[in-house]
């Protein structure tokens, strides 16, 4: 409105007619659909990859307290890192492209991921996994057809806390 009256330089804050026609040309480009494609393949690559790392090692450093002992002073002291703070490491490391935003969305993926595993693993009724050692259970039963259902609201709730700032950090880091 502001711009139509013209109150403001159209340069500075374009008229909504501009605005619409410019998201629709962009939109219409193929430039823009690849550029897309490139980015949620980054974002899926990464998640799925925090995913496949924080699964294992969440059941593990919940089903055993001395496991759990072992990792997680390590984890603590790298938790707090931004990952924002280490993209320079990482574009070090991994050179500029897939890699470094790969491993800067693994990063701000796995470990929120890990604690909703590890929280999820240690809220398992006990009584559970008694009674199917007392039924003959191996340890690989147990893992499927206890554990893992058990653990699966607690790992879809971590996947949705993660893909929110898997999102904004390759927003960030494609800037850089």
């Amino acid at each position: 409105v502001a711009g139509w009256l013209g109150w403001n330089n159209e340069v500075f804050i374009p008229t909504l007619p501009e605005v619409a026609f410019n998201t629709i040309r962009l939109l219409s480009t193929t430039e823009f659909w690849v550029h897309i494609v490139a980015s949620v393949s980054v974002i899926a690559s990464g998640f799925l990859l925090s995913v496949v790392v924080a699964v294992p090692i969440g059941i593990i450093m919940g089903s055993y307290s001395r496991a759990n002992s072992a990792l997680q002073n390590f984890i603590e002291l790298i938790r707090p890192i931004s990952p924002l703070a280490l993209y320079p490491l990482f574009i070090f490391l991994f050179g500029i492209g897939f890699m470094s935003k790969l491993a800067i969305v693994f990063w701000v993926s796995w470990i929120p991921l890990l604690f909703n595993i590890i929280t999820g693993v240690q809220r398992i009724n006990k009584d559970y996994l008694r009674m199917a050692r007392a039924l003959g259970a191996t340890k690989i039963q147990m893992l499927t057809e206890i554990t893992l259902p058990a653990i699966t609201p607690l790992v879809i709730s971590g996947m949705r806390l993660t893909i929110g700032s898997a999102l904004l950090v390759i927003i960030a880091a494609e800037m850089i």
